[in-house]
């Protein structure tokens, strides 16, 4: 069994030497998955609130009727809608309220699985992979901070902590 290299500790000397993971900004990504996901639930609302037959009304739901089932659809897909543009922003809160959005979404699609498992399945991919980009990318820089370095210039920026390491004289 072989030993794990141990990783230094975040104050540590070796961990500031390295330089910083440069992350993707997904939020745009994000911000038209929302707006595309408000366009599908906006759809799916108005076909329930017309009594479409499009949409099954033979199926029981669990929060009610047909029309409950349109003014949710309909409320969400606004509220995705919202989510969607003020994420582009960047802001922190848009971010916070586009996560409970999708997270929102994705647990009502499971009242829709019975019924359309494919289309709800679908759905449900396209809020986790939107939520993923929310997550994971990076976060604003601080008010009145420096822009970051350019890649070329980040070698400048960083000093090299260890400069005879790996080097073949």
């Amino acid at each position: 069994m072989t030993a794990r290299p141990a990783t230094p500790l975040a104050g540590s000397t070796a961990a500031a030497a390295r330089p910083p993971v440069r992350r993707r900004n997904l939020l745009p990504f994000a911000s038209v998955a929302l707006v595309l996901l408000a366009l599908f639930n906006g759809l799916d609302a108005m076909a329930a609130l017309t009594d479409s037959p499009v949409i099954t009304a033979t199926h029981r739901y669990v929060f009610g009727d047909l029309h409950s089932a349109g003014w949710a659809l309909l409320a969400l897909a606004v509220a995705q809608g919202l989510a969607g543009v003020a994420l582009l922003t960047g802001s922190t809160w848009a971010r916070w309220f586009a996560g409970v959005v999708l997270g929102l979404n994705a647990f009502t699609q499971f009242a829709f699985l019975p019924t359309y498992p494919a289309w709800s399945l679908t759905v449900i991919a396209v809020d986790l992979a939107a939520l993923y980009a929310v997550v994971t990318s990076p976060s604003p820089p601080p008010a009145g901070s420096l822009p970051d370095a350019a890649p070329g210039e980040q070698d400048a920026v960083v000093p090299d902590a260890f400069p005879s390491a790996g080097r073949q004289r």
